[in-house]
């Protein structure tokens, strides 16, 4: 295996470590979206998360960073070369990011309510969320979520890509983001799509993944905190 790994091309290595990050979640996320347009013909659906569904994608965040890691590790990859030195000022900055995200979704929302209100009201009420998980499976993907997306689709992808002029390593993370975000519906553009634009734009320019990692667990947290108390 480890022969194996040692030989792949910079591109192979490429398509396998993403496709192990987020290949099986790009499919589940667009065959939701195809099963409700398509095979339901519905225009809007109920999205449920249960403490099974969670726990599973946990485990598959869980997973993928395991085997992602071996991977790389072969491929002799050093932690470092995903800059997560730490440092506590960077808690600050993760805040400062979530905050900044928040603006710029608020920016959108208001621009898209003077532009195409019916579009705005349709996209932000196409997908209902309706929560049953626990309090523990809720906590283990607030921190193994985050951390496995960030890794591959900032850490990982801008040091393969690094001879890559920055915007097209963004555009592809954005790609990326956003196809197994497609469940969510049109919402995804008015949520995720800021959302990364924010945080691989700050990664871009500064090269460290905690306050990225920080600002989405934040993010995250608020975001099941109000389907809980909206549903």
């Amino acid at each position: 295996m480890k022969s194996f790994i040692k030989s792949l091309s910079s591109n192979q290595e490429l398509f396998l470590v993403l496709g192990i990050a987020f290949g099986y979640s790009i499919y589940l996320s667009n065959y939701s979206l195809y099963y409700h347009l398509f095979i339901r013909s519905e225009s809007t659906w109920i999205y449920k998360i249960s403490t099974k569904g969670v726990l599973s994608l946990s485990l598959r965040c869980f997973t993928s960073l395991l085997i992602g890691w071996f991977v790389l590790k072969n491929r002799d990859y050093k932690l470092g070369d995903f800059n997560l030195r730490f440092s506590w000022s960077q808690l600050g900055y993760g805040f400062l990011l979530y905050y900044i995200m928040v603006i710029f979704i608020h920016i959108i929302f208001s621009t898209s309510k003077l532009i195409a209100p019916s579009f705005l009201n349709f996209a932000n009420n196409q997908v209902t969320h309706k929560e049953t998980e626990s309090m523990l499976s809720i906590f283990l993907l607030l921190l193994l979520g985050p951390i496995s997306e960030e890794i591959f689709l900032n850490g990982y992808l801008f040091k393969r890509l690094e001879r890559l002029k920055p915007k097209f390593v963004i555009l592809i993370s954005l790609a990326i983001r956003i196809s197994y975000h497609t469940y969510l519906g049109w919402a995804c553009l008015l949520f995720v799509l800021p959302f990364g634009i924010v945080l691989t734009l700050y990664y871009s320019r500064y090269k460290k993944l905690w306050p990225v990692i920080l600002a989405h667990i934040i993010n995250n947290f608020f975001a099941h905190f109000y389907y809980y108390t909206h549903q």
